[in-house]
């Protein structure tokens, strides 16, 4: 296959879908690198996990011919996912970065969420067909990234489900007080990338999206 892209960079947070996209660039014969360490950026093409803590401009001045994907998920299931994922892996170290789960935490998660989609959103304003966004709570996300990537999907599942149970009602139950703290709406509780959604609308329709 022809790559159209010499570099894929997938510029969203963790627990939105990124080792499905990952293994989606894998069965299409990209080399891919999925982890929470330093990006081997010599060694190969396609690039997720974390992709919040990258400096998506200097790969950007680096890679000219380059795409990025942010993807996203809803606020409130998102946080669920997380702080899940802490829940589950607190038996081997039963402080990490998503465990205990707090009010604070939670907070500190939606302003680092809401900073970066906004700071994205207005990166790539001038340079609109470098950037494409993922809502992962749509049926056909994928088949989507597929088609503008022009990659086959090769009967992918989703990858790395935590399925939910009454064990975690006591998570949900802070998610509910940090919202209440927060003065969110039932509409801003589930919003994809800004709790502004005018702004959030002004600014996603300038992308190719899956969103609206």
């Amino acid at each position: 296959m022809i790559e159209k892209y010499n570099k894929y960079f997938v510029i969203g947070f963790n627990k939105t879908a990124t080792t499905t996209i990952h293994n989606l660039f894998e069965v299409n014969n990209l080399k891919s690198q999925h982890t929470d360490k330093e990006w081997d950026l010599e060694n190969f093409t396609c690039f997720s996990d974390n992709g919040n803590q990258r400096n998506y401009p200097e790969l950007y001045s680096t890679y000219p011919n380059s795409i990025f994907i942010l993807n996203v998920r809803k606020l409130n299931e998102w946080l669920l996912s997380r702080f899940k994922h802490g829940y589950n892996i607190c038996k081997e170290k039963p402080i990490n970065w998503a465990y205990p789960p707090t009010i604070d935490l939670c907070i500190e998660w939606i302003q680092s969420r809401e900073e970066h989609h906004l700071n994205v959103l207005n990166f790539f304003k001038d340079k609109k067909n470098k950037l494409i966004i993922i809502s992962i709570d749509n049926y056909n996300w994928l088949d989507y990234l597929a088609l503008k990537l022009k990659l086959k999907i090769y009967n992918i599942k989703s990858q790395n489900i935590i399925n939910t149970s009454g064990k975690h009602r006591f998570l949900i139950d802070i998610i509910d007080k940090c919202f209440q703290k927060l003065n969110y709406s039932s509409s801003e509780k589930k919003s994809l990338l800004l709790k502004n959604k005018t702004l959030e609308n002004e600014l996603v329709n300038l992308y190719y999206n899956n969103i609206y």
